[in-house]
């Protein structure tokens, strides 16, 4: 088992992951303490915890809307507004992920090759609000 110590907000974490994992979680990491230093800079200092928090509900904002993206994607995909060879040029993370069917095109969106597809809970709502700019984070200090 991998070993990683990452920093986020000034501090330091040690975290478990599975070997050949490391280089990926300190990816996620860094986009994660990008989203806590943007923060920081936007309410000033605040509670590590909030800011941790509020960080990862933008990071979880950001899927949200990649998983609207491709759902209409794949919408136009199984409609054939796009083919299958139109998918090849749409960057990896923009591509459909692989469903009954659709054999040719997921090996070629990379789901095939190992990659775990991102899925939705079942329940979610097929569409999130739009958004015209991203919010900007309220920090009540208590």
């Amino acid at each position: 088992m991998g070993e990683v110590n990452i920093t986020i907000g000034g501090r330091s974490f040690k975290l478990g992951c599975d070997d050949g994992e490391e280089q990926h979680l300190l990816v996620l990491a860094e986009h994660l303490g990008k989203h806590v230093e943007i923060l920081r800079a936007n309410i000033g200092q605040s509670g590590d915890e909030q800011l941790y928090l509020m960080a990862g509900l933008m990071v979880c904002d950001e899927l949200w809307d990649s998983r609207i993206a491709n759902d209409k994607l794949e919408e136009k995909l199984k409609a054939r507004i796009i083919s299958p060879d139109q998918v090849e040029i749409l960057p990896p993370e923009a591509r459909p992920v692989r469903q009954a069917g659709m054999a040719g095109v997921a090996g070629k969106a990379g789901v095939a090759s190992g990659q775990k597809p991102a899925r939705a809970p079942a329940g979610r709502p097929a569409a999130g609000p739009a958004r015209a700019a991203p919010p900007k984070p309220v920090a009540k200090q208590t």
